[in-house]
């Protein structure tokens, strides 16, 4: 195809992807890497706005936050944050170290308890359970606000309980429909915008290449 014809096109099927509606989505966080505190205070996340902070958030039962402390080992859920937990624990629900690409949904387990340090990492791992040192894939639903609907996500996060050393929190992702499943480690693929947008760029190389190329 000849290039002012290839351009032709492109542009055309740009323009029909701009006029797409938009399907469900995957907000990804982008790799982050926040630390995590060897100290009760931990830090606090806001899983939709991704603020941060030291300690627990003044709206902390308004919005979906949950807070990691001692390295990662403790996690306190707010009302609006729940952690995928392993069936059968009540007291201290045991947060799963979920394989990648285990889907995340209305099929899973969830932890009852809010509002307390109620769900806790074992740095001695075990089945299903996080390891020392060793990054995992925690899944968890959230709602924006109370009554508002249910949506998945996933946080990938490695726990350290040592003086020495630090947890990390590397990112997290989640779907923005309601009620839609997710799986551990999904981040956002290319929509036809951004595929047209790239062969757009590729063709305006292409272009220059032949333009330098070309004889005088």
């Amino acid at each position: 195809m000849k290039p002012k014809r290839l351009l032709q096109t492109t542009m055309a099927l740009l323009a029909a992807a701009i006029c797409q509606p938009a399907p469900a989505q995957i907000v990804h966080s982008g790799t982050l890497d926040i630390p995590i505190p060897w100290n009760w205070d931990g830090i606090s996340v806001n899983i939709s706005t991704g603020q941060t902070m030291s300690g627990y958030a003044p709206d902390w039962d308004n919005g979906p936050w949950f807070n990691l402390d001692w390295g990662g080992v403790d996690i306190s859920n707010s009302a609006l944050f729940r952690p995928v937990v392993l069936a059968g624990t009540t007291t201290e629900e045991q947060v799963v170290n979920l394989v990648q690409n285990t889907l995340i949904g209305s099929s899973s387990e969830f932890a009852d308890n809010v509002n307390a340090s109620t769900t806790h990492f074992l740095a001695t791992g075990g089945p299903g359970l996080f390891r020392q040192g060793e990054s995992g894939y925690m899944g968890f639903l959230f709602q924006l606000h109370t009554g508002s609907p249910v949506q998945y996500g996933w946080a990938r996060l490695t726990i350290d309980n040592t003086p020495a050393a630090q947890g990390v929190l590397h990112e997290w992702a989640y779907q923005t429909t309601a009620l839609t499943p997710i799986n551990a480690g999904a981040i956002p693929e290319p929509g036809p915008s951004a595929l047209a947008l790239l062969t757009l760029t590729g063709l305006g190389l292409r272009r220059r290449r032949l333009a330098k190329f070309a004889p005088s």
